[in-house]
């Protein structure tokens, strides 16, 4: 018996298509920083961050990379300018180089939000999204009668996005101890916390409850179940409008018929205007104490549970699924669990639908004047990393919640 590779079902295939769109759409954005940044310099002090004997001394993540060296080739660079300009040229070309770092160690990151968010570029402080549910069917309409009025009717949501910030310090006794490794350790850091800050921020936010980041700052509620009328969100036994619902009556733990159960509410879910919406889910979602259960019931040949299938996941027991049963879950599912949700909380979703990260700015290295404030009194060259993004719920009945990790028996 062969194990299953999840990768190669469709549910994992899909998976994988949403990861490379979001990482493209992400990597575009990170690109025009590069970019902009290279014609600053370019401009300044007419050294191209591209070029292949500058880019080599200034990638950070070369084993043999030397801060000593680094400043010593870099004043050849600058050799011909005055001093000023030289130790402003260095300071630019080390913030080039930790913008390259913090790029490349984001990138290198194993995360998992990838795989559940719609990545949306924003250009405005606050993103508008008015989804239009399906206006109604044609109906049967007999001589001389008006046909049935079909209206439009959308969800006006609005996502407000939001800055993350810190200050990244290079001492003047970085470069005179030549404390090479805690240069590449900590702009490596940058990058990798940053992507781990933006994932914990993301499943937080997809339960829908309060909650603390990564770095153990406080996550607001979701904000937008306000405007969409809704007081009960994101996850509701009875949406005001429209009557759909897309969390169990009672949370429960994990087992294959609550599994059977949320699927079962996919398929009756309902839009604003009461109009059956076509949900597919496509992706399990759960706490990490679940990622042995949800590998074994999605990779199992045979039917993984001892209690027999019941009708709808909460109906009468059949006789099926007991004896000579095959899993018919087998490879249904893309699991994704993650740290930053409660051991036992798990859902369904359809990925990449409802559940928007907006992407107002993209992570960016700034400089202080090295010549005033702090960096000056200091002796220290000091960089603020910031990133303005937001992630929130526009619809989410594409997706269905069976525990918020409030049930753990």
């Amino acid at each position: 018996m062969t194990k299953m590779n999840l990768k190669e079902t469709a549910a994992g295939k899909n998976a994988a298509r949403l990861r490379e769109s979001n990482s493209q759409k992400w990597g575009k954005m990170q690109d025009h920083v590069l970019e902009s940044l290279r014609g600053q310099i370019e401009k300044a002090y007419g050294v191209d961050i591209q070029d292949e004997e500058v880019s080599k001394l200034m990638d950070f993540t070369d084993p043999n990379f030397s801060i000593k060296s680094f400043r010593e080739s870099a004043y050849k660079f600058f050799g011909k300018i005055r001093e000023a300009n030289a130790e402003g040229g260095l300071s630019q070309l080390l913030r080039a180089g930790i913008q390259l770092s913090i790029n490349k160690e984001y990138q290198a990151v194993e995360t998992n939000f990838e795989e559940i968010v719609g990545y949306i570029p924003s250009n405005k402080a606050i993103e508008l999204y008015a989804p239009l549910y399906r206006a109604g069917f044609m109906g049967d309409v007999e001589e001389g009668d008006e046909p049935p009025r079909l209206s439009a009717k959308g969800a006006d949501i609005q996502i407000r996005n939001r800055k993350k910030a810190a200050i990244f310090e290079v001492t003047e006794e970085t470069w005179e101890d030549d404390q090479t490794g805690q240069i590449q350790e900590q702009a490596q850091q940058i990058g990798e916390n940053a992507k781990i800050l933006k994932d914990s921020i993301c499943f937080v936010r997809w339960l829908g409850k309060a909650g603390t980041d990564a770095g153990g700052n406080a996550i607001a509620a979701s904000q937008t179940g306000a405007q969409a009328g809704e007081s009960t969100w994101p996850f509701n036994t009875a949406f005001s409008n429209g009557g759909g619902k897309n969390r169990l009556t009672s949370y429960a733990v994990f087992s294959f018929n609550n599994l059977i159960a949320l699927r079962q509410l996919a398929r009756q879910m309902k839009d604003p205007k009461g109009n059956k919406m076509l949900v597919a889910p496509d992706t399990l979602v759960g706490g990490s104490a679940l990622t042995e259960a949800f590998e074994e019931l999605l990779t199992s040949d045979f039917y993984a549970a001892t209690a027999p299938i019941k009708v709808g996941g909460t109906g009468a027991a059949t006789d099926l699924g007991t004896n000579y049963a095959r899993n018919i879950l087998k490879g249904k599912y893309n699991p994704v669990n993650s740290i930053w949700l409660p051991d036992n909380a798990y859902g369904i979703c359809q990925a990449g639908k409802g559940f928007r990260l907006q992407q107002r700015k993209p992570l960016r290295v700034m400089q202080e004047n090295p010549a005033s404030g702090p960096a000056f009194t200091c002796s220290v060259f000091r960089f603020k990393i910031d990133e303005r993004y937001e992630v929130d719920w526009t619809e989410p009945r594409f997706a269905i919640l069976g525990n918020d990790g409030t049930v753990t028996s």
